[in-house]
């Protein structure tokens, strides 16, 4: 389906946004990114101890809380989403079920504290 009208989230951002990669997995990875740089607002200064960064660009999501969500019981978050933060936890397991039958179960882990992934 098309959407003509952009629908207004917040400044520039989609709410939801597919986990950190360097793949292309389909049309969502060309949408904008909490793991994105954008450039450092004027009249700022970063860290003394800061690391290199995008291009001297800041990432608005450092620091930040997120959900994650995933399809099925599994061990613990991909792996990738764990290395991102500082910690992750298994907040709760949904069941979706129609007719009391469970179709799938959706897990929700809440992530603290989001940090850039090493270059």
């Amino acid at each position: 389906f098309y959407l003509p009208d952009k629908r207004v989230e917040g400044p520039g951002h989609p709410p939801v946004y597919i986990p950190e990669s360097q793949d292309m997995v389909n049309q969502f990875s060309f949408w904008p990114r909490y793991d994105e740089f954008v450039p450092r607002p004027p009249n700022t200064t970063g860290e003394p101890n800061e690391v290199y960064t995008e291009e001297e660009g800041v990432n608005l999501f450092t620091g930040r809380t997120a959900l994650y969500l995933q399809i099925g019981k599994k061990e613990r978050a991909p792996r990738n989403i764990r290395a991102a933060f500082d910690r992750t936890e298994l907040i709760d397991t949904i069941e979706v079920g129609t007719g009391g039958r469970v179709l799938r179960e959706v897990q929700v882990y809440a992530c603290y504290d989001y940090r850039t992934m090493p270059l």
